[in-house]
């Protein structure tokens, strides 16, 4: 994947998750919005299913949100 002209590794945005930043709150009230069993869903149905550097679905979530955004 390319985001804004360079490439890009999941680890980078893993990274970028573990940075000190300010609080999303547009991601928090988003995460409040999806059923309570997201997660569980997200591993029974092989959406999350080797954490790696991402250690939560809310995780790869936002990865993927970020993601679509450029």
């Amino acid at each position: 994947m390319k985001i804004r002209g360079e490439a890009r590794s999941v680890g980078h945005f893993a990274a970028m998750l573990y940075a000190s930043q300010p609080v999303d709150l547009a991601f928090e009230a988003f995460l409040k919005e999806l059923p309570p069993e997201y997660a569980t869903m997200a591993r029974e149905f092989k959406a999350f299913a080797r954490p790696r550097k991402l250690k939560t679905p809310a995780q790869l979530l936002q990865v993927v949100i970020l993601t679509s955004r450029s």
